[in-house]
């Protein structure tokens, strides 16, 4: 029999309901099997995943920032190595440079003085300005010159008005660096030596000084007398401001740079002169001591006095 509308439209609608019912169990089931729960699990996977990524980015990106600090740090010490060998390199042409310079400085020194002494007596009163840069030059480098020219040079300077430019610069200079030549080398000159004794001024002042022997103790054990000359030797005085009589003084350090002195009766033998005169000397008695150390040989230089 055939089948109504109505029975149609009924079987209908119980065949939809029962697929709907389905679709919801099947639902229901696959939550309870873990499709959903798999799709959790993707969601929370992929920001561990994400994470994880970026932690071992940063981790790389560290390792490679050590390595390039490690290798800037290899570039820059390699930098000083070769830095430090070329500025040794530099020192050392500084330093040959140097000594070339002062051979040269030497050797025009050493012009300079011979042309000097070749120099007509008026031409030479005229070109003293200088000169004195020159022996004072030789005498640090420790560089000789024939003796006859600097002898010929006093001698010169000795006929010179001492009121010419230059003049006394070139006097303590010239007596300074003679000295040098004649007994420069018979002493070590660069050991320490003692200052010569205070006694030096007393008899000065003094011009009947006397003396006496005395004990350990300090006390007089005979008479006194009259002292008639002092003797030293192998010591050092600055005659700046001294008054000195009656003194011999062998293989000494005489300093002097132009101020006032009293000198009576003094014999130096064999000793060093150090003279600095950037002007004319304080006195006239330290003129005169100029003078007579510029006309004398170093070996023996007597002054009398007034």
């Amino acid at each position: 029999m055939p089948l109504t509308k109505e029975e149609k439209k009924s079987i209908t609608l119980e065949i939809r309901e029962a697929l709907a019912s389905h679709v919801k169990q099947v639902h229901s089931i696959g939550e309870r099997t873990g499709w959903n729960r798999a799709s959790s699990w993707a969601k929370e996977w992929g920001i561990l995943g994400a994470a994880a990524t970026f932690v071992v980015g940063m981790v790389g990106c560290a390792i490679a920032v050590i390595l390039f600090a490690l290798a800037e740090w290899r570039q820059l010490t390699e930098f000083r190595v070769h830095t430090d060998d070329r500025l040794g390199n530099v020192e050392d042409r500084l330093s040959k440079i140097e000594s070339v310079l002062g051979e040269l400085r030497t050797d025009l020194a050493r012009v300079n003085l011979v042309n000097h002494a070749a120099l007509p007596q008026d031409a030479f009163k005229n070109a003293l300005l200088g000169l004195d840069q020159s022996l004072t030059t030789l005498r640090q480098q420790k560089a000789e010159i024939p003796t006859p020219i600097i002898e010929d040079l006093s001698k010169r300077l000795a006929a010179t008005d001492s009121n010419a430019p230059g003049y006394w610069p070139a006097a303590g200079a010239l007596i300074s660096y003679h000295s040098f030549l004649v007994v420069g080398t018979s002493v070590n000159w660069t050991k320490t030596f003692p200052p010569c004794r205070g006694t030096v001024d007393l008899l000065g002042a003094d011009k009947n000084a006397t003396a006496q022997f005395l004990n350990k103790e300090g006390k007089p054990i005979s008479p006194k007398a009259p002292i008639m000359r002092l003797g030293e030797q192998d010591c050092n005085v600055d005659l700046d401001g001294k008054t000195v009589s009656r003194w011999d003084c062998t293989r000494c350090l005489i300093r002097y740079s132009g101020g006032p002195v009293s000198l009576t009766d003094v014999r130096l033998q064999g000793c060093l002169f150090v003279f600095n005169l950037h002007g004319k000397p304080a006195s006239a008695n330290g003129e005169r001591f100029i003078e007579q150390a510029l006309a004398s040989n170093p070996q023996n230089v007597i002054f009398t006095g007034n």
